[in-house]
């Protein structure tokens, strides 16, 4: 017979509430575990659980999907699988073991597939029950368009101050090749072609006059030029610049493919003849020797543009060509043709700054550039332009040589060596020069000698007041004041010039020290 005693009617229910109430605990256990496991698996960044010992125990989707790995090649792996090297890992674990977690640190892992992943990564431990070390988690998240946005940032900052500097430097530079290629002109002037320094003086001159081309191209690429855009004959404009790269290039064989009827394009003449002097220079350079260079143009509709380093539209395009049969380029040369600096060429052929140049007018110009080359075999450049359908305005014509004339010009510029040649140049011309180091002292001769003064020749940059301060001042005492600016900032004055105001570019030969004078004072 038992001895326990009979269960009351209370006691029963008080049983089954319990029962009731461990079923109802478990099944909210569960329901919260189902919910934890979801937001687990749905996290939009990589989560990794780590025991103890430092193998991996649990990954989520998106650590697959970050980094390659499938649960099965990873799970009951060491945690520096991951790592790209091993001082990556002992630098993130130091700082984990030092601090007793990791938040917002860059580290680099190693896909899957062996590529190396940048990578924002937070770890805390995981601690049990009586503080027990359990292991730790990790969250990561792939960086990379990150990283590369930096990148472009540090590049494009490093490239506005090559920009700043090299604005100073030509100036300077281009003032220092003035003197030289000023002094070559009147000692030039002085002998015939039969003398003894007539080829050392003329190379001289050609070395003064690559230097210009060098700054030039510095300037062209590190800053926004001020085009003047017009409609052009594309052939026109390859004939004459052919011609005359011809003239220096007797040993290649030069043919011209030009397509006749061929709209006009909207460019600025100067910068696409420097456009097309690279690629003709490039090919030379490509061929040592002999060798022969087609240069062709044509019309191509353009149905869509895929390339997404252009901005080109779609629609009927000028297309000019290149084509050597040089040494050609792998892809590795081909994805870097472009930047600034870079070049395959030998101590003194090249600056890397032709094809950087091209690049930045092209695009300045709406168009396109595509490459195509062959290792061995050969390059081709092709350029593409947008048509234009205004009238065509007539290509300028050609050099009209040394223009001398009579006129008294108040030269005003801060280099006192420079001031000097380049008064004894116009006097060559046949002028009668008056000199001024700086603004103040031209607009005290301008006040004296107004009426004699038929041209201001005034430098740009100077200390006090600068040609354009002094522009101002010079057109209160008279507004009809004829002004030519002169400037070592390439082919405008480092910026927008002033209506009504003509623009000589430092360095400049006596002829085309002659041209701008005449063309100014006839104002």
């Amino acid at each position: 017979m038992s001895s326990k005693a009979p269960v009351t009617s209370e006691e029963h229910a008080g049983n089954n509430f319990d029962a009731l109430s461990t079923l109802g605990a478990a099944g909210e256990l569960a329901r919260n575990y189902k919910f934890l496991l979801q937001i687990f698996e749905n996290t939009p960044v990589a989560v990794a659980v780590v025991n103890r010992e430092g193998l991996f125990i649990r990954i989520n989707p998106q650590f697959q999907h970050e980094y390659g790995y499938a649960p099965e090649e990873i799970l009951r792996q060491h945690y520096s699988i991951i790592y790209a090297s091993k001082e990556e890992e002992e630098r993130i674990i130091a700082e984990l073991r030092r601090k007793g977690q990791v938040i917002g640190r860059r580290a680099y892992f190693r896909h899957q597939s062996g590529r190396i992943i940048p990578t924002r990564i937070s770890i805390r431990k995981l601690w049990g029950e009586n503080s027990e070390l359990m292991g730790s988690v990790a969250v990561g998240r792939n960086i990379s368009e990150e990283v590369s946005l930096q990148r472009q940032l540090e590049q494009a900052q490093k490239l506005e101050a090559v920009a700043t500097l090299s604005g100073g430097l030509a100036h300077n530079f281009n003032n220092q090749l003035a003197v030289i290629l000023g002094l070559t002109n009147l000692m030039l002037a002085r002998i015939t072609p039969d003398h003894d320094l007539y080829r050392d003086l003329k190379e001289i001159e050609q070395q003064a006059k690559a230097g210009q081309d060098l700054t030039r191209e510095l300037l062209t690429f590190t800053r926004a030029a001020a085009f003047e855009l017009r409609p052009l004959d594309l052939n026109e404009l390859v004939r004459a610049t052919v011609e005359m790269f011809a003239r220096t290039h007797r040993s290649l064989t030069l043919r011209q493919n030009l397509a006749p009827g061929l709209l006009p394009v909207v460019a600025d003449p100067v910068q696409l003849r420097q456009v097309l002097l690279n690629f003709l220079i490039n090919a030379w350079q490509a061929m040592p020797g002999r060798g022969e260079i087609v240069i062709a143009t044509g019309a191509v509709t353009l149905t869509a543009w895929t390339d997404p380093a252009w901005n080109l539209k779609p629609g009927t395009c000028a297309t000019l060509s290149v084509a050597d049969q040089g040494t050609g380029m792998d892809a590795a040369v081909l994805s870097r043709i472009f930047e600034p600096f870079f070049t395959t060429k030998n101590p003194g052929q090249g600056t890397g700054l032709g094809l950087a140049s091209a690049y930045r007018i092209i695009k300045s110009h709406g168009g396109a550039i595509q490459v195509n080359s062959i290792p061995g075999k050969g390059s081709i450049f092709t350029v593409y332009l947008p048509l234009s359908a205004a009238r065509l305005q007539i290509f300028p014509a050609a050099d009209p040589g040394l223009i001398s004339g009579q006129a008294t010009i108040l030269l005003v510029d801060d280099e006192p060596v420079l001031r000097q040649v380049c008064a004894r140049l116009l006097a060559k011309l046949g002028y009668r020069v008056l000199e001024a180091p700086g603004g103040e002292e031209a607009l005290e001769l301008y006040r004296s000698e107004a009426r004699s003064i038929d041209l201001v020749l005034l430098d740009v940059i100077m200390p006090g007041l600068s040609g354009l301060e002094t522009l101002d001042r010079l057109r209160e005492l008279n507004p009809e004041v004829r002004v030519l600016l002169c400037s070592g900032y390439g082919d405008r004055a480092g910026g927008e010039l002033p209506p009504e105001v003509g623009f000589l570019a430092k360095p400049y030969t006596l002829e085309l020290l002659s041209q701008k004078v005449a063309a100014a004072l006839k104002g």
